[in-house]
């Protein structure tokens, strides 16, 4: 093909690539917490304003890690036992400005997020504890004390908000306000099988987020994404090819260079 229909073909290009267009996207928000267990954070996030476009889903996700800390038990029954025993935080959000149910109208992370080291405990019946004056008082030794150390350990849940919800009954994701997540972190033990026992705990550190995800159709929350402008890149292709030149290069042959 000849220099200048490839120019011209560029140039038909250019005017389809840059006519206006809307296609999916998403606007994400993401809201941190941190702390010691038990605590709860308000998290406040931006409504879909109506005028960005179509919205087509909202996402939601929980996201929780719990770091460090200790549970320590001391037998004071008379009966040896082992089992597993866990020993993190759990966490789950609320709200009253929006409804947190799924497109099968089931609650939103209808059981805890939990972030959990556990180990298993082996542990005699109680030896006296004599070493601290008695069973009355908490031992940190012998055969009848076991723990477990918190590690790092991270959980998350997710699920759609079902479109029933996005606006009904007073409560509504839709508008250009806002609204509150509210996240609750708890500590979180099971002793399993075992009981009967003395129980210290070290607090742990948590951390996590909350993250909202609107996806949709349209210019969104910050307008459409600048194209430059058609008529501006056709001036420079219709400049590029009145930079070429036609030169003779055999009888009756031309070429076109630069």
């Amino acid at each position: 093909m000849k220099p200048i229909s490839v120019l011209l073909c560029i140039v038909m290009s250019v005017c389809v690539a840059t006519a206006p267009s809307l296609r999916a996207a998403i606007f994400e928000q993401t809201e941190v917490f941190s702390g010691i267990p038990n605590l709860e954070e308000d998290l406040e996030f931006q409504q879909w304003n109506p005028d960005w476009g179509t919205l087509n889903s909202i996402f939601i996700q929980l996201s929780l890690t719990a770091n460090g800390g200790a549970y320590q038990v001391d037998n004071d029954s008379g009966t040896g036992s082992s089992s597993d025993v866990s020993f993190g935080a759990n966490g789950n959000l609320s709200s009253s400005d929006v409804w947190l149910f799924n497109g099968a109208n089931a609650t939103i992370f209808n059981s805890d997020i939990i972030a959990a080291t556990t180990a298993n405990i082996t542990l005699t019946g109680n030896d006296g504890d004599a070493e601290v004056g008695g069973t009355g008082n908490f031992s940190l030794q012998g055969t009848d004390y076991g723990q477990v150390i918190g590690g790092e350990v991270t959980s998350s849940g997710s699920d759609f908000v079902g479109a029933l919800w996005y606006d009904f009954g007073g409560r509504s994701y839709l508008g250009s306000g806002t609204f509150t997540l509210t996240a609750s972190i708890d500590q979180y033990t099971t002793l399993g099988s075992i009981s009967g026992v003395q129980q210290l705990i070290t607090p742990l550190d948590v951390e996590g987020f909350v993250r909202v995800t609107y996806d949709y159709d349209g210019p969104g929350p910050f307008g459409p994404a600048p194209v430059p402008e058609p008529t501006t890149l056709i001036l420079f292709v219709l400049g590029a090819a009145a930079s070429y030149r036609r030169v003779r290069v055999g009888p009756d042959r031309f070429q076109f260079r630069p």
